[in-house]
């Protein structure tokens, strides 16, 4: 078994984490000969080379004529706005290595994936991890599609991102399995604030939806000024952002109660801190995020029809509220705040639910459906 797993990016995001969690079971569960190909360098460059046979990115910037560029993109059949980040004579001498699968991990993969499958000599299966909803569709590979015809079978990281891809990318039901996604914590720290702490993860951008994070500060705060407590958000912050959100947090006079901490690379002890996290995301497949918190025992709120955590938050009470409705959220908050036998009731039924989700549990599912469409 020859196996090729295409990584969208090297960065230290969901997609690619959770690839490297199942490399890194793979290799030590299995004997099986893999190689990575990473179409965007970021943080995790080493820890894919060395968990992979071979690991093919680029070693350095490289250029292309607007010529070459147009040329690659007609043989990817891509989105004319999506950016290309590697060399077609590279992704040809890739589809030479006689493979007997190919793995896509995430939507941005699909078009490279399908090329190489259309150029190799072995005919591979191709199998589609998707971690995406409609709007990230749409936006990096809006004819997803025409692409399904190529593709043997899709992982779908939730029931939510299953029916998307059923409802609305023409995808058959048969064709796609459901692996919810998982992570691992190495280090449950103990908690040292003082303060009531509510926090919140990931990339600031609109799909995260850090301005409703700020709504339910305003509001929380409004209703209890004189409290320590305190909204904080971890991950990775444009400058332009950055400046954005730091005038808003201003007008809104919550200077000393409201921060953005940036990207910090081991967040475990930022987690231990918190009281409560806040998933107020837009549009979200399964954040790694809340199964992390979720497995240290914090209580998550989210907006319904979002996320498709909300599949396994809703079990949970005070876990999901109406779409974008701050106030109930806020509400959860302080309901949270004011009720300490609450938050531990319903932390320790978050730490129950997500202990499940591990590489040990779900990363053998994935082989299973490696190894029963290979004896197909």
């Amino acid at each position: 078994m020859k196996l090729l797993f295409i990584n969208h990016s090297a960065e230290k995001t969901g997609a690619p984490i959770v690839l490297l969690h199942f490399l890194k079971w793979l290799k030590q569960n299995k004997t099986v000969e893999f190689d990575v190909l990473s179409l965007k360098n970021g943080n995790l460059l080493d820890d894919f080379t060395a968990v992979s046979n071979q690991h093919f990115f680029n070693r350095k910037e490289e250029t292309f004529s607007s010529k070459a560029i147009q040329i690659l993109k007609k043989e990817l059949n891509i989105n004319k706005d999506q950016k290309i980040k590697y060399p077609q004579k590279k992704l040809d001498a890739i589809a030479k290595n006689n493979y007997d699968l190919i793995y896509a991990n995430s939507v941005v993969s699909v078009p490279v994936s399908v090329y190489i499958k259309n150029k190799s000599a072995s005919s591979p299966k191709l199998i589609n991890h998707l971690h995406e909803l409609n709007l990230t569709i749409n936006r990096y590979c809006p004819n997803l599609n025409e692409y399904e015809k190529d593709i043997d079978l899709t992982i779908a990281v939730s029931e939510k991102v299953k029916h998307n891809l059923v409802s609305n990318w023409k995808f058959l039901q048969n064709k796609i399995k459901v692996v919810y996604a998982y992570s691992e914590i190495t280090n449950q720290d103990t908690k040292t604030s003082n303060n009531f702490v509510v926090g919140a993860s990931g990339l600031v951008q609109w799909r995260k939806g850090p301005e409703f994070f700020l709504l339910v500060a305003y509001y929380v705060l409004k209703q209890l000024p004189n409290e320590n407590i305190r909204f904080q958000w971890l991950g990775k912050i444009s400058k332009a952002h950055e400046l954005i959100y730091e005038e808003d947090i201003l007008k809104l006079n919550l200077s000393d109660k409201v921060e953005f901490l940036g990207f910090q690379d081991n967040p475990s002890e930022f987690y231990s801190n918190l009281d409560v996290f806040l998933m107020t995301s837009k549009e979200d497949p399964f954040p790694l995020v809340c199964v992390e918190v979720g497995m240290m025992g914090v209580p998550i709120i989210c907006f319904e029809s979002a996320t498709g955590t909300e599949e396994v938050l809703k079990q949970v009470p005070n876990s999901v509220v109406p779409y974008l409705d701050v106030v109930a959220m806020g509400d959860n908050v302080i309901k949270y705040f004011k009720d300490a036998d609450l938050k531990r009731k319903n932390g320790d039924e978050m730490k129950k639910i997500f202990q499940e989700f591990t590489p040990k549990t779900q990363a053998q599912k994935i082989y299973n459906s490696i190894e029963d469409l290979l004896l197909d």
